[in-house]
């Protein structure tokens, strides 16, 4: 129940979730949201839509031929991986803020801060270590996207 304020208020109560407003009286018959008493009936608030959340997800592979030293920052070109496919891959998507990334290396997931992704390339940042020829490099995106259903 919400209650108004001002001269002859009086609460609204009952189905309807529209604000109220203007002058009244006496009580209405729907919640009130709005500054003042309801007077009549409130309208009906229009329909949620349902709503549908997508992910795409896209895998991306890469077999080094020789050992990668991270003594200074690693740059794969995005032209060196292959999708899930097994067909070359051009780019990376680009990602927003309804989107992650995972980087696995030897199967192991990555920390956040050891990698960054850019639509054309990986770089993996200096740790001293050290990625063996024939270690695979794989990097997972997922993206979201909302779909409206009527």
């Amino acid at each position: 129940m919400t209650n108004h304020s001002g001269p002859g208020t009086a609460p609204c109560t009952g189905p309807g979730t529209a604000p109220c407003t203007g002058p009244g009286t006496g009580p209405g018959t729907g919640p009130g949201t709005g500054p003042g008493p309801c007077i009549g009936p409130c309208p009906p608030e229009p329909p949620i839509p349902s709503m549908r959340i997508i992910p795409t997800v896209n895998r991306f592979f890469f077999i080094p031929t020789t050992d990668l030293h991270l003594n200074n920052p690693q740059t794969i070109p995005a032209n060196q991986f292959i999708n899930d496919s097994g067909n070359p891959v051009t780019s990376f998507p680009d990602l927003d803020h309804s989107s992650y990334l995972n980087l696995y290396i030897n199967g192991i997931l990555q920390e956040g801060g050891l990698y960054r992704l850019s639509t054309d390339a990986l770089t993996i940042a200096p740790t001293g270590d050290s990625i063996y020829a024939g270690t695979s490099i794989i990097i997972e995106t997922v993206q979201f996207s909302l779909q409206l259903i009527s």
